[in-house]
This record gives C-alpha cells, sequence and structure tokens, in this order.
C-alpha cells in the first residue's frame, strides 16, 4: 500500500504494528505513504496508491510540511467536516490544492491515477528542473563531505604513526641509556673488587681504606637504588602514554565511525530520492554544460 518504500526507522519504532506480509497490505502503519483505509485493514487500492503517491511528493517537495504532517494527529491531519488534508506550511497553490486532494481522507473523493499524472502541477518544467538541481546539489555536498573524510582519515592516521614513532623512539633512548649505566656500574664494581684483593695480597689493608671502600660501596649502592627508581619512573611514564595514546585513538575512531555512518546515511537518502523522484515523476530530459541545463529536444 505504500509501495514498499517505508523505511523509515523512526516510523517503525513508533508504529505499534508493522503490517508486512506478501499477499496483502505492505508497509508501516504511521508512514505518510499508507493510505488510511489501508491501516484499518482494507484492501489497497488504485485509490490508495493515489495516496501513497502524494505521501511521497509531500516528502521528496515539502519536507518540512511532511515532518509536521507525520507528528500530527488524526484530527489534525485532515478538516473534521471535509476530510481535506491540511497542508498549511504548503506555499505553492497548485501544490496545495493537488496534494489535499491526493492525501484526502476519504478515498472516493481522491483523484484517478490518470488526473494525477495529466495534473498541471506535473507538467512544469520548472518543477523538475528545481528538483534534478536539488538532488544535484545535494550530490555535490556528501561528495565534498567523502573527501573531508579521506582527508581527516590520512591525517588522523600520519598523527598516529607520529606519535607510535615518537613513543619507540624514547623506549629505545631509555633502553639504551640503562644499559650504558648498568655497564658503567658493573666496571666500578669490578674496579673495587680488585682493589679489595690488592689490599688482601699485600697487607696494606687499614682502616682508612676500610672507611674508604665502605663509603664508596655506600655511594655505589646509593646509585645503583636511585637508577632502580628512575628506571620505573621512566617505565611509568611510559606506560601512562600508552594508555593515553590508545585512548585517544580509539576516541579518534569512534568519532571518525560516527562520521563515516552520517555520510553513508546521507548517500543512501540521496539515492532514495534519486529513486523515488526517477520512479515516480516524470521528469523531462535534460543534458548539462557549462552554461547550466538544457532540455533534450
Amino acid at each position: 500500500a505504500d509501495f514498499d518504500l517505508s523505511k523509515d526507522l523512526e516510523a517503525r519504532r513508533q508504529a505499534s504494528v508493522s503490517v508486512m506480509s506478501f499477499t496483502g497490505p505492505r508497509g508501516t502503519l504511521g508512514c505518510l505513504t499508507m493510505a488510511p483505509e489501508v491501516s484499518q485493514g482494507a484492501p489497497p487500492d488504485d485509490k490508495a496508491d493515489v495516496f501513497g503517491f502524494g505521501g511521497i511528493v509531500l516528502q521528496v517537495l515539502f519536507s518540512q510540511q511532511a515532518e509536521k504532517w507525520r507528528e500530527c494527529k488524526d484530527s489534525e491531519r485532515w478538516d473534521r467536516t471535509s476530510g481535506t488534508a491540511l497542508l498549511t506550511m504548503v506555499q505553492d497553490s497548485a501544490a496545495q490544492r493537488l496534494l489535499s486532494q491526493m492525501l484526502h481522507r476519504d478515498k472516493g473523493r481522491r483523484p484517478t491515477s490518470a488526473q494525477v499524472v495529466s495534473d498541471g502541477f506535473f507538467s512544469a518544467d520548472r518543477r523538475a528542473l528545481d528538483l534534478l538541481q536539488s538532488l544535484e546539489q545535494g550530490r555535490e555536498v556528501l561528495e565534498r563531505q567523502q573527501a573531508d573524510y579521506t582527508t581527516t582519515l590520512e591525517q588522523h592516521q600520519q598523527r598516529i604513526e607520529e606519535e607510535s614513532r615518537g613513543i619507540h623512539a624514547a623506549r629505545g633512548a631509555l633502553q639504551q641509556e640503562i644499559k650504558h649505566r648498568q655497564t658503567q656500574l658493573a666496571q666500578q664494581n669490578l674496579e673495587l673488587e680488585r682493589k679489595k684483593r690488592e689490599y688482601a695480597q699485600t697487607g696494606k689493608r687499614n682502616q682508612d681504606v676500610q672507611e674508604q671502600l665502605n663509603v664508596e660501596m655506600k655511594r655505589l649502592e646509593s646509585e645503583r637504588e636511585k637508577m632502580a627508581a628512575e628506571k620505573r619512573r621512566r617505565e611509568q611514564d611510559l606506560q601512562k602514554k600508552n594508555v593515553l595514546h590508545a585512548r585517544k585513538k580509539r576516541d579518534e575512531e569512534v568519532m571518525l565511525a560516527s562520521e563515516r555512518k552520517k555520510i553513508d546515511d546521507r548517500k543512501k537518502e540521496l539515492e532514495r530520492k534519486e529513486k523515488q523522484a526517477s520512479g515516480t515523476v516524470r521528469v523531462p530530459m535534460y543534458w548539462k554544460n557549462k552554461m547550466g541545463f538544457h532540455r533534450v529536444t
């Protein structure tokens, strides 16, 4: 009953029942493209198709009015006496006249399909040109957004690579410095051991030398403790930097995924509008150059 075009997830969440069958009415309750009698269980017919086509035209050409009409109650959609659709935000008199008839609550008072397609509202070339230009502008905006997204992604990847290289370089420098200090301490220990052996062999060890050796040993032990503390502190700093880097990378990936989803949604919406425009509106053929649009004769 709505050409199976009611893919609005918000409408499906708001609808209490989804009408989905392969033989009877097909669509979603609460959508602009489903006629009221079909939502009440009546079988779809040509007048229900006229209502659905009117809902599509309203969404494509007058989106603000369509959104307002979708949120209204039934008592606010149609005139209580005549049943005519209330479209106060449609400023175009020809469009308001035709859509009010197509979206009439009483299917018997809706025009036929032949009357709709032969109406002067659809024969105006200006409307078709405006629709083509609107779709072209939407495509250009989408392409610009895709280009911006690609640039942002490349910058993000370059920044992550630079930060990773910086962290690896800092870690390598710290390891080299620790190795160098450990080598120096080992050499000093060997030198002290050698001096001890010399003093023990020559018997020239005395109290002053022993105290000097003890002081030196304490100094070396203190230096070793300082080295260990410095090593722990630098390792903790590197670990904190790794955690911050991983968190920042994850947040940016989430943000980029959200931007990609928005661009994909916009692309799907544009393709849906192009499909609706090409399948429901008889649009004259045009070609485009630097001077603008030209009708094919």
